[in-house]
């Protein structure tokens, strides 16, 4: 997963990159969407880590937690996904609505990240050796 993940994040700044021809306020707002991935992104990490002390500490009812976090997980790379549909031939309106979408998608994404987190973090917590 490390390394599809890895793949994955080069690709789209490689794509990023490319795309230098974008309108001054659809690059501003690209920005502002891409601060709330870079927000989420490294908690797949913590995800990855958690679910390594569930599946030790796991005294039964914790695939709900683990399908969360794994959720998590799918939601980034799906998200990571569809911001590469980002297409600067379209009018500046049609990439400005696409990027609110993409923001929101982010935050929504945010919440999942930190509600499966603070789940399993509270899990581990009380059941520790």
């Amino acid at each position: 997963i490390l390394s599809s993940l890895l793949i994955s994040t080069l690709l789209l700044m490689t794509l990023q990159s490319c795309q230098s021809g974008l309108d001054p306020k659809v690059e501003a707002k690209k920005a502002e969407v891409m601060a709330v991935h870079d927000e989420v992104m490294p908690l797949m990490s913590t995800t990855r880590k958690l679910k390594k002390k569930i599946t030790a500490h796991n005294h039964g009812g914790v695939d709900r937690l683990i399908n969360d976090l794994d959720a998590a997980d799918e939601t980034m790379m799906q998200w990571m996904s569809d911001f590469n549909l980002l297409d600067e031939k379209k009018t500046v309106e049609t990439q400005m609505e696409f990027l609110d979408k993409m923001e929101d998608e982010a935050n929504k994404m945010k919440a999942q990240f930190a509600k499966a987190i603070n789940n399993a973090e509270n899990y581990v917590n009380n059941h520790k050796h």
